[in-house]
């Protein structure tokens, strides 16, 4: 019942997870398990935020932010593409 008053009310209430993107991103990148791991929990981090909100729709956005903050974070310079 909550679910339907809040759609009736315009709230966008189903969102994609960047984790699929995540994954395939880091298999193309060649990522190491710690950067993985890194922008995995950035993703998971992430679901408690507004970024969600905002950047919904486009999980892929999350995913790259996740991957290049991981590697900032790490001091790990990211192949050029």
């Amino acid at each position: 019942a909550e679910m339907r008053i809040l759609r009736s009310l315009g709230f966008q209430t189903n969102i994609q997870h960047s984790h699929k993107f995540l994954l395939m991103y880091a298999k193309i990148l060649s990522l190491d398990r710690d950067t993985l791991q890194y922008a995995w929990n950035s993703a998971n981090d992430a679901l408690k935020t507004p970024i969600v909100i905002r950047w919904g729709q486009s999980p892929w956005v999350i995913a790259s932010a996740c991957i290049y903050f991981a590697s900032r974070q790490l001091k790990i310079t990211l192949p050029p593409l």
